[in-house]
């Protein structure tokens, strides 16, 4: 199955990227944990340098 991907498009200069979303490295088990946080991503664009952050939220609390 592919890694899932995010199509963006960026909102200064309106350049089309897609963005592969791809699984990080499980932590060490022993290892301490910082506490959960609002996950996020940040965007840039490649053609202006332009960035915006997203949070990520499930879709029923943006429906909400």
């Amino acid at each position: 199955m592919p890694n899932p991907s995010i199509d963006y498009t960026c909102a200064h200069c309106g350049a089309s990227l897609t963005y592969r979303l791809v699984p990080e490295v499980a932590p060490d088990p022993g290892a301490s944990v910082a506490p959960q946080q609002t996950p996020s991503i940040d965007l840039s664009c490649s053609k202006c340098g332009g960035s915006q952050r997203y949070k990520i939220v499930p879709d029923s609390v943006h429906a909400a």
